[in-house]
């Protein structure tokens, strides 16, 4: 299976979730963030591994997304708070963050989220952490 077959499949479930959840009026929009996400090569691994998009915008609207359909995992929240860390919301990062840390107590983290999340809920943790409350810019975070 190709790998935009593979995305094709997850934004299908997606779909189906939303669908199931009762919240078609998000699905289009829903659509278009993944479309705009695939059509940027390495977008994922480099919000994810380098902490680094041309698109901090899609990266929130694909957190915001992930956390509306599969609120209980991981990866979500961590996309959020980076997004809302580089978008200049230190609130709402911190919240995601501390959301993060709710998550991993419960025990119910996957391991692959727990070794590949992880560290990057730590890295952002530590950039949050060395921001003077209020001082989190858009052009420094």
């Amino acid at each position: 299976m190709s790998s935009e077959d593979e995305l094709s499949r997850e934004v299908a479930e997606f779909l189906a979730r939303i669908r199931e959840m009762g919240v078609e009026r998000f699905s289009d929009r829903f659509r278009e963030v993944f479309k705009r996400v695939r059509q940027k090569e390495g977008f994922s691994g480099s919000l994810l591994s380098e902490d680094s998009v041309d698109d901090w915008a899609l990266a929130r609207d694909l957190g915001e997304f992930q956390v509306l359909v599969y609120p209980d995992m991981l990866v979500g929240h961590l996309i959020l708070a980076r997004a809302c860390r580089h978008l200049g919301d230190e609130p709402r990062a911190l919240e995601e963050v501390a959301r993060c840390r709710e998550l991993l107590s419960t025990g119910r983290i996957l391991p692959i989220e727990r070794n590949v999340l992880v560290p990057q809920l730590e890295r952002e943790e530590r950039l949050l952490s060395a921001k003077k409350p209020g001082t989190c810019e858009p052009s420094d975070c």
